[in-house]
């Protein structure tokens, strides 16, 4: 039974009625058997739930034929059902532009013509479908049967009202992609404007007028050879002190204390390292910068640049407790976002075993190893001492005379596709730690880089607060979409015509019609049965 005017608050010759007595048919569909090949060989569209990608988006990956459709429960609907699922991808609909047969996980909508205008049940159901959604939320199987969906309750205007409806839909809709896509555009642009700042940050594009300015800053090359001739000199003294501790060790008799460990010699600049003239272009960087690998602007100490400790070296079981050491891992490194969630912990005593692999705030972590290679922070001044994971992250410990670390943290970003391309490409690709001591590093003078450093966040914050003010602005543009739909089923969106003809009447019309048609066909049937008699 339909719903008339009294307390169902719609407009003056609308009604609300089950969805199953304004459809000629509800159809359910099946799939043929996909054992038989040759059902699959033929030019008839057939689609699950994954082809409907829009409301007017209707993509089909695989045809049959008419065989299949003989031989399943598999059936051909026309141009203009309004496919509903019911099933997997419950809520999902779409309008054919071409017949077609679907699986079993929906159902297909046939309107009568005369009662229904279909662009007007697309738009209608798109919304009031959702409401299956909401209901089946939490439960194991998420579906509804063809009863539910016959029974849904359906907002009916007459017809000439309903043609209006979907004109100024489609005319609001129209205006309002064209507005999403504008700020999509912009959102592209976005993203394309970050990486241009970076390219000429780290091109010195974006402090030319600075160094135009200075006139006491002395090229990088001057730092860069100075601090390879303290290096020296302290490995020398080193050196000689290590020289004098053997000694004493061996008249010891080498058995009172271990023997002491050899320095490492610094390296040396002169050391061709293949990655660096293929990576940087030294005509793109201003006369005063330098190009160095990062095992050089990493500083002196041996371990500035270190991975994880291999896995033989730590029992999960006995040395991960729920206090002690934090160990980071990869999970916990996001460009430019340390997350000190989901931590593990390592027994202190342990730690010391491994301290080479300890993380000290204001170090830079690295991811290096799968999707994540490239991903890059700083470990904050506020988090205590830690420890590196496995070998899927490395640490850096930056020179400060050569490199200011948010500096390396952008220069490092930027390069990120870079180092997944040099990457070990294996079943799971890492990066191997002579490649990253080995990355040519473009290094400006020390006070530029704080310039570079301030010029890059300036930018990039304004890019923030224009990436949220689009956000919010898509968000309200989904929000009044619904509203337009709201609006057009409470029947405000546009006016009512007083000479259109209520839906009641159609509807009873329609009937009346229909049973004198049926009337008309029993009383031919009856007629020819007493002539086939004679």
């Amino acid at each position: 039974m339909s719903e008339h005017n009294g307390n169902n608050g719609l407009p003056k010759g609308w009604v609300r009625i089950p969805l199953k007595e304004i459809c000629e048919k509800i159809a359910g569909d099946g799939t043929p058997s996909t054992k038989i090949k040759d059902y699959w060989t033929g030019k008839i569209p057939w689609i699950t739930s994954a082809d409907i990608h829009g409301i007017k988006n209707i993509r089909s990956r695989k045809k049959i034929n008419q065989k299949a459709i003989d031989n399943s429960t598999t059936t051909l609907v026309p141009k203009g059902t309004i496919i509903v699922v019911t099933r997997v991808g419950l809520g999902k609909i779409g309008i054919t532009d071409e017949p077609l047969c679907f699986s079993q996980d929906s159902q297909g909508l046939i309107f009568h013509k005369y009662i229904v205008d279909k662009k007007y049940a697309l738009f209608f159901l798109s919304d009031a479908v959702q409401i299956f959604k909401y209901k089946n939320r939490g439960t194991t199987i998420k579906g509804v049967t063809k009863k539910q969906l016959a029974e849904l309750p359906f907002n009916l205007p007459p017809l000439p009202e309903q043609h209006r409806i979907v004109a100024k839909i489609e005319e609001l809709f129209t205006q309002l992609d064209k507005g999403i896509e504008q700020l999509k555009a912009v959102q592209q642009q976005l993203k394309t404007y970050r990486r241009v700042v970076l390219k000429h940050a780290f091109e010195g594009k974006l402090t030319a007028d600075w160094r135009q300015a200075q006139k006491d800053v002395l090229p990088v090359s001057n730092t860069v050879k100075e601090l390879q001739r303290q290096r020296e000199e302290n490995y020398e003294i080193k050196l000689a002190t290590w020289k004098k501790d053997v000694q004493e060790w061996k008249k010891k008799g080498q058995t009172v204390i271990s023997k002491p460990s050899k320095p490492k010699k610094p390296f040396n600049l002169d050391t061709k390292i293949k990655p660096i003239e293929e990576l940087v272009d030294s005509n793109l960087i201003p006369n005063s910068w330098s190009i160095s690998p990062l095992v050089f602007a990493s500083g002196n100490e041996p371990n500035a640049i270190v991975d994880g400790p291999f896995g033989s070296s730590i029992n999960v079981k006995e040395d991960y407790k729920d206090t002690g050491v934090p160990v980071v891992r990869m999970i916990n490194i996001r460009p430019f976002n340390y997350r000190s969630e989901n931590l593990r912990f390592i027994r202190n005593d342990k730690f010391q075993t491994l301290r080479r692999h300890n993380i000290l705030p204001g170090d830079i972590l690295i991811a290096k190893v799968g999707a994540t290679i490239g991903d890059c922070c700083i470990y904050p001044q506020n988090q205590p001492e830690a420890m590196l994971s496995t070998t899927g992250s490395c640490r850096i410990r930056v020179d400060p005379h050569l490199l200011n670390s948010k500096y390396l943290e952008y220069y490092i970003f930027y390069h990120r596709n870079t180092l997944k391309n040099i990457a070990s490409q294996t079943a799971q690709p890492f990066l191997n730690m002579k490649v990253v001591k080995s990355f040519p590093i473009a290094i400006a003078p020390i006070s530029e880089q704080t310039q570079i450093v301030q010029a890059i966040e300036t930018r990039l914050f304004e890019c923030d607060y224009l990436e949220k003010t689009i956000a919010a602005a898509l968000q309200k543009s989904e929000a009044l979409r619904q509203s337009i739909l709201k609006r057009a089923f409470e029947g405000k969106l546009v006016a009512q015509d007083a000479n259109d003809e209520p839906a009641a009447v159609l509807l009873e019309r329609i009937k009346k019609k229909n049973n004198e048609e049926k009337t008309q066909q029993k009383k031919k049937a009856r007629q020819a049965q007493a002539a086939q008699r004679r």
